[in-house]
């Protein structure tokens, strides 16, 4: 009954899970276009324009005060605030068609043709030769120790030191042009443009170029606690699957342009039910349900109506807590005593994460 999840690390920045600062947002590149896209986490209310004025904008990278993107039709890197507001379309500029952007709490990272740049992260500095010994990177990725990116013409994933040092641009082979790369302590993740995501262990080693199939010119991969999301800019949309590659979902967006390097913001709230049913007893009716993950879940309440598409009416008093983890579901119930004979009654279940964020199951129904 468990599913076990990894947290991974952006392919294309190093983000923290504050939803207090950052919201629970996805950002993505249009690259046909000049805008920025940014829809709920869920996939709900996607905004195609929620940046304009960009040159076929590529990479996104978020902190807990900017969002910064490069402007691959150019020679610049944007930025603005994390509402989109007061946009600056040359915060770094000499850059050649820049792709993948990272930051860390320190420098920004970026991709050029045939080099990777860094600069402060207030945009002083730049350097557009900080590691020459690359091709055609296109993705950027850090972590505490090393650099990675994508070689989309040699067909492999480079590794460097985070200093710059120590570069090897055939770290791992056997892609087919690689776009994107992704990290966290355990696994490396990266886009192959052929259509499929690729994974291989940390060292390098154990590497399959087939994690995900479907894609359609993916560009770009993305993680959160959750998911693991890629632009198929072949198809105009975001696909989305689960960390262990379950269940991939090839039109979670659609209506982009030429979607590249999404990038997930916030925890996601998710309740993984398994199952969600009513029975009536002599006495009572019994309400069960059972789980199988439950991510930043606080708790439960019961509501109930005689009606489908009536009025519901909270049943439950006090929060049922959750018993359930991010790797981990539980079993519940609950004992409505309250009922007629004869009466049929339908009941949602509601589950309420810690930010207060509620999301209705069902309803059921059962007759008294």
């Amino acid at each position: 009954m468990q599913t076990y999840f990894r947290t991974l690390v952006l392919f294309i920045l190093v983000f923290a899970f504050a939803q207090c600062v950052f919201g629970q947002y996805i950002y993505w590149g249009n690259a046909n276009t000049t805008t920025i896209g940014r829809a709920n986490l869920d996939g709900t209310s996607p905004n195609q324009s929620f940046i304009t004025g960009c040159t076929n904008p590529l990479g996104i990278a978020v902190n807990a005060q900017y969002i910064y993107w490069t402007n691959g039709g150019g020679t610049t890197i944007g930025r603005a605030n994390l509402d989109g507001t007061t946009p600056n379309q040359s915060f770094i500029t000499g850059c050649a068609y820049a792709a993948g952007i990272a930051v860390n709490a320190q420098y920004i990272y970026w991709a050029n043709v045939a080099s990777l740049g860094r600069a402060n992260l207030d945009g002083t500095s730049p350097n557009q030769s900080f590691i020459t010994a690359c091709d055609t990177p296109g993705g950027v990725a850090i972590n505490t120790q090393y650099i990675y990116w994508a070689e989309q013409i040699e067909n492999t994933i480079g590794r460097a030191n985070l200093d710059g040092s120590s570069p090897n641009k055939a770290w791992i082979a056997g892609c087919s042009g690689p776009v994107g790369v992704a990290v966290n302590d355990q696994y490396i993740y990266w886009a192959n443009a052929s259509g499929t995501l690729g994974r291989a262990n940390l060292s390098g080693s154990g590497a399959t170029q087939n994690f995900i199939t479907g894609c359609t010119s993916p560009q770009g991969v993305a993680v959160n606690t959750m998911y693991i999301y890629w632009g198929n800019a072949g198809s105009n949309t975001i696909g989305r699957a689960f960390l262990s590659g379950s269940t991939p979902l090839q039109n979670f967006i659609t209506g982009c342009d030429g979607p590249s390097f999404p990038t997930p913001v916030g925890t996601p709230t998710y309740i993984e039910l398994l199952d969600f049913h009513s029975e009536a007893k002599e006495e009572y009716v019994l309400v069960t349900w059972e789980t199988a993950t439950e991510l930043a879940n606080a708790g439960f309440q019961i509501w109930r109506s005689e009606s489908k598409d009536g009025e519901y009416t909270q049943i439950t008093g006090l929060l049922i807590p959750s018993q359930g983890g991010s790797t981990w579901g539980a079993r519940y119930e609950y004992r409505d005593f309250a009922v007629v004979p004869g009466t049929m009654y339908w009941y949602k279940l509601e589950d309420i994460d810690f930010q207060g964020n509620r999301t209705f199951h069902g309803p059921v129904q059962v007759q008294r």
